[in-house]
């Protein structure tokens, strides 16, 4: 056995995309995104403490059902897009239950608007309008071949800030009183945090994307100097936990910039053996399952 094989026996099978030819509960979860909509919440609850806002109930579902269906959105249209069978198990999924996906995604597109209509905030409902308008601008500059250039070098970046102003924008915008800078600083963390398990799902899927024909910052940059980069963020993520902690002034504060810490400390991890958790997808379980750790904050 080798050190990879030794690295990937430390996990179970459930988080293996594949063991002895079967397909997990747990691969079958991240392939449908419903791991990175539990981690919305997750994230939605630790931005909502954070901000000391009094979120209505409906938002708390609405968040990661709208999560889900951005990200599916997404899948769905690279399944329909990519001709044969995809490279990475996710788009062949999507494309071996496109027609089940697409109903189950209508589903909630309806449950999602009259939830909306019926009981979210109008202030939570306008900006949520807003950003799904920035949503659909994404989606049509990335759909379109003359804007590939673009979706290229700023798909990944797009992405994180338009999950991260989905999470913290509306308990940032109904807050009883003024936040503190440690608080500003955690949230741009968690941009940061997002945009860096982004960087590092681009090089970790790199080949699957070029035989797939999808565009990403690592196959435009190169791989080291995505390498590079991926470096340079999570230092920075590292060097704004100093300024974050010293004007931390409450108990949460502190417990969450541990936890903004842990996940990078994670993603460092995910960074230095990338090509051994490359070998059965264990990249994404890791990556998407950090979100999950905010959750943490309320058993510290």
């Amino acid at each position: 056995m080798d050190s990879d094989e030794r690295l990937l026996s430390l996990f179970p099978a459930a988080v293996r995309n594949t063991q002895d030819g079967r397909i997990t509960f747990w691969a079958v979860c991240n392939a449908l995104s419903i791991d990175v909509a539990i981690g919305a919440l997750a994230g939605g609850v630790f931005a909502a403490l954070l901000a000391g806002s009094n979120m209505h109930w409906s938002w708390y579902i609405s968040l990661p059902v709208s999560v889900w269906l951005l990200y599916t959105f997404d899948h769905l249209a690279d399944a329909w897009k990519t001709k044969g069978t995809a490279a990475s198990f996710r788009h062949r999924f999507h494309q071996l239950h496109f027609h089940f996906i697409a109903k189950v995604f209508l589903f909630f597109s309806s449950f999602l608007f009259f939830l909306a209509c019926t009981y979210l905030p109008e202030p939570i409902l306008f900006f949520g309008l807003c950003l799904g308008g920035l949503c659909s601008l994404y989606f049509l500059l990335n759909f379109f071949s003359r804007a590939r250039h673009f979706t290229t070098v700023f798909k990944e970046i797009s992405v994180a800030a338009i999950y991260t102003t989905g999470i913290w924008g509306p308990p940032l915008l109904m807050r009883d009183a003024d936040v503190s800078v440690s608080v500003w600083i955690i949230g741009v963390q968690f941009f940061l945090l997002a945009w860096t398990n982004l960087i590092l799902f681009s090089n970790c899927e790199r080949k699957s994307d070029e035989i797939d024909r999808y565009p990403s910052f690592s196959i435009t940059m190169g791989k080291q100097a995505t390498d590079k980069f991926t470096v340079f963020l999570i230092s920075v993520i590292l060097i704004l936990t100093v300024p974050a902690f010293y004007l931390a002034d409450t108990h949460e504060h502190i417990i969450a910039e541990l936890l903004i810490a842990t996940m990078s400390i994670v993603l460092v991890v995910l960074f230095k053996y990338s090509n051994a958790f490359q070998k059965r997808e264990i990249y994404r379980s890791i990556g998407d399952g950090i979100f999950l750790i905010p959750f943490s904050i309320f058993l510290l």
